[in-house]
């Protein structure tokens, strides 16, 4: 029987936020999950932005379905001990694409 294109989706999103093969386990507050870090856009950023501009520390994927509410610029996230500021937060099909930082003014 064939998948239809939600079906497959949930199947191939499931291999993504899979441990053993893109994600890794970290801790928002006291919830562990799993997470894909964006390591070459944070550094993409870096090098477009002028020097000075402050683009983020941390740009994660992580599904929907580990937050109650879609995380607000300014909120304050705690991710394995380390306190953070929601400065951005992309709402994507079933996950959320969240720049955090540290030097925030909120």
């Amino acid at each position: 029987m064939a998948l239809n294109f939600r079906e497959q989706l949930q199947k191939d999103e499931a291999a993504f936020f899979n441990c053993n093969e893109f994600a890794e386990k970290v801790f928002i507050g006291e919830q562990s999950i799993p997470i894909i870090q964006c390591k070459d856009e944070l550094k993409e950023r870096k090098i477009k932005e002028a020097e000075g501009t402050y683009v983020g520390e941390i740009i994660f994927l992580v599904q929907k379905e580990y937050f109650k509410t879609r995380p607000q610029e300014g909120q304050k996230i705690k991710m394995n001990n380390e306190s953070y500021y929601v400065m951005e937060c992309e709402s994507l099909m079933s996950a959320y694409k969240i720049t955090l930082g540290r030097n925030c003014s909120y």
